[in-house]
């Protein structure tokens, strides 16, 4: 009963003062500002292809369509990674070889694919994606298509680093975490204006009760 009799008489001070007006236009403007600023991070922050690949390693394993299975197999180990971008004479991409392509390759040919060239077990349509693309973008084209690694080409087709599911996985991690802390700033912000307008309506029931 006290609280609320304390809200009532600075609510009343406030109001004879002219300050409630004054509050109420200041707190709207707060959320109006914070609405904007929050709009305008999360377009700054937007993850896209490039963000992704300035998150991580810059270096990007390649090999020829002349390099041996063999070859390809240890630099996959060694590396612990997925697959190889094959480059061409232009150094630009003429296929990727995956684990699922040297499987495929161990169940038609055995042994013997170890001293075969990948050209003859790369995959040659590759799926690629550019800088820009959004994160969402990239998620799509990762499951309709089934790919756990996607390749990314700038304007003129060359390749500028390769995302993986794991990049992708991590890149939402972050952006969750981000929408996350907008939505915090954004009920900090509802709060002033609640604030002010449960001040104006207690000055307002006491001087009119």
């Amino acid at each position: 009963m006290n609280t609320r009799r304390s809200m009532v008489l600075f609510g009343f001070f406030l109001n004879k003062h002219q300050i409630i007006p004054i509050l109420n236009l200041f707190s709207t403007q707060l959320v109006d500002n914070l609405a904007k600023i929050i709009q305008q991070r999360n377009l700054d922050m937007s993850i896209s292809a490039a963000t992704i690949l300035k998150n991580k390693s810059s270096e990007i394993h390649t090999i020829t369509p002349e390099t041996l299975i063999s070859e390809a197999c240890k630099i996959l180990t060694e590396n612990r990674i997925g697959s190889l971008i094959v480059l061409g004479p232009d150094n630009k991409i003429a296929g990727i070889l995956s684990e699922r392509d040297i499987v495929n390759g161990i169940s038609t040919t055995g042994q013997p694919i170890l001293n075969k060239p990948i050209k003859e077990f790369m995959t040659c349509n590759v799926i690629v994606s550019h800088p820009d693309d959004t994160l969402a973008a990239l998620m799509a084209i990762m499951s309709s298509k089934r790919i756990r690694h996607l390749p990314v080409v700038d304007d003129n087709d060359y390749l500028t680093g390769v995302i993986s599911i794991g990049d992708i996985v991590n890149a939402r991690m972050t952006e969750l975490e981000q929408e996350s802390a907008a939505m915090h700033q954004y009920i900090e912000g509802r709060k002033w204006r609640e604030v002010a307008m449960q001040i104006g309506r207690a000055a307002a029931s006491e001087e009119f009760s």
